[in-house]
């Protein structure tokens, strides 16, 4: 699979879910593949290709961005096989363009794969262009059609060009997972550097701003669509330690609720998810590198584990879909019970 290079940017991978942080030194991991999808059909000429954009990491080799990658659905559901070689039913994004941002690992992996499930033609973007192929490779191992290409989505014209690029491929974005993101360094108040100060906030909301910025117009041209964004907990109570990261879920929660209020009548609904500690390469950094312990997040939650992306996946799959038709503005907490304390 062949990825085109563009622009230069400077951010690293991983997805935002919604919990504590503590260095963001190490690459991710690739998360986990959700289930198989419905045999599909032949694929049309040109589709599961990846592109790539050429990135620079300033020396610094674990710097990473967040880029892009499409996945297609094959044909009706309907008149697809399962694994077994039983007809199943359409499924409830049947037909839909999905746009989904960090998803090479983590919840966005998690989601590509639900969305995909449902029928719906995905673009996932994800900086890192080898862990994109892999979702892709996922989805097509499924029985559906990928393809990729990355951009750093901190940066106007790379965004512009990833939405410019979804419609170029499928014709429309009807839903789009804003999600991409880091958690930045752990550091108090005081101590948090204006350098990554500034990059959290870069990453994790100007670049959620910069992808409805894109992506409404384009929704207003077709009709409607539906936004979810990914904030956290930590966008509605205080985390000792991660106070770029905090304020910038904070704003995501804010964001959302203003792109819904302005938008609500033009058929375009904005939610967002607020992920408690999830098992992701994000928390898995966070435990390495001291920041808390497993015992210490299992303790803290009420229901007694840490959470599964698949399990965010299935909260932004209902808030994406017509069965939430009503649903606008809102923050849905899926954390095990955390803000409940």
């Amino acid at each position: 699979m062949r990825c085109l290079a563009r622009g230069p940017a400077k951010a690293e991978d991983s997805e935002p879910v919604g919990q504590l942080a503590a260095r963001d030194d190490a690459k991710a991991g690739d998360g986990e593949p959700f289930g198989e999808l419905p045999a599909r059909g032949a694929a049309q000429a040109g589709t599961g290709a990846c592109e790539r954009r050429r990135y620079r990491t300033d020396g610094d080799d674990t710097e990473r961005p967040t880029g892009v990658v499409m996945i297609e659905a094959g044909r009706d559901r309907s008149e697809a096989g399962n694994h077994n070689g039983e007809g199943i039913m359409a499924g409830i994004l049947q037909g839909k363009v999905a746009l989904v941002t960090g998803g090479g690992s983590g919840i966005g992996r998690a989601t590509s794969l639900r969305l995909a499930k449902e029928g719906a033609k995905i673009m996932i973007g994800d900086y890192v262009p080898d862990s994109a192929e892999r979702t892709v490779k996922m989805i097509k191992d499924a029985g559906g059609e990928a393809s990729c290409v990355a951009a750093d989505v901190q940066f106007a014209k790379q965004v512009e060009a990833m939405i410019n690029k979804t419609v170029e491929t499928y014709g429309r974005i009807d839903c789009a997972f804003n999600n991409a993101g880091i958690e930045g360094k752990f550091s108090d108040t005081i101590l948090c550097t204006e350098e990554n100060f500034d990059r959290t906030i870069a990453i994790d909301l100007k670049s959620v701003w910069l992808c409805m910025k894109y992506e409404i117009p384009q929704m207003l041209k077709q009709g409607g669509g539906s936004i979810v964004n990914t904030a956290s907990i930590a966008g509605l109570v205080g985390f000792n330690g991660i106070p770029a990261y905090v304020a910038a879920k904070h704003g995501v929660v804010g964001l959302t609720r203003t792109a819904a209020l302005e938008f609500a009548q033009k058929n375009i609904r904005v939610n967002c998810v607020c992920p408690g500690v999830i098992r992701t390469p994000m928390v898995e950094r966070a435990i390495d590198g001291g920041g808390f312990t497993e015992a210490e997040v299992t303790a803290a939650e009420p229901i007694g584990r840490l959470g599964k992306p698949e399990e965010i996946a299935e909260g932004v799959l209902w808030l994406l879909s017509d069965a939430a038709s009503f649903v606008t503005g809102h923050p849905l907490t899926i954390d095990g019970g955390w803000v409940a304390h």
